[in-house]
């Protein structure tokens, strides 16, 4: 590993020791993925229990913290360029609150697949869920 980059992590460490004792998990997740790769991720867990030593349990609990993906959110811009046609990439939320304005805007299931470009099992299951 070149020195700038254990410079950053080391830099990325220490803000995450400040995090874990101040901030709310969630957020410190969202902050870590958004800071790092999956790499320099696996290279913290190393430090982590190097600085602080744990139990087996206790290091694999927070690997799987570091590991945990930000909370899925919805777009509403994406969900309405969605709903008018543009084909753009949703999440399953955006794509559930697509399906649901589209059906308050009473577009028939068929009519949803098809302005969405998901399958008409997806839209069923969409409405189930809601």
């Amino acid at each position: 590993m070149d020195e700038n980059r254990l410079d950053r992590l080391a830099e990325i460490a220490v803000e995450l020791a400040r995090r874990v004792r101040e901030d709310d998990p969630d957020d410190n997740a969202a902050w870590l993925h958004a800071n790092t790769t999956a790499a320099e991720r696996d290279a913290l867990h190393y430090v982590q229990a190097a600085a602080a030593p744990t139990t087996e349990i206790g290091f694999m609990r927070a690997k799987a913290w570091a590991a945990k993906p930000p909370p899925i959110t919805v777009d509403e811009i994406a969900v309405e360029r969605a709903c008018q046609g543009e084909k753009i990439p949703l999440n399953r939320l955006e794509r559930a609150a697509a399906v649901a304005k589209l059906e308050r805007r009473g577009l028939s299931g068929n009519a949803i697949a098809t302005l969405l470009g998901i399958s008409r099992r997806t839209v069923v299951r969409k409405r189930n869920a809601a």
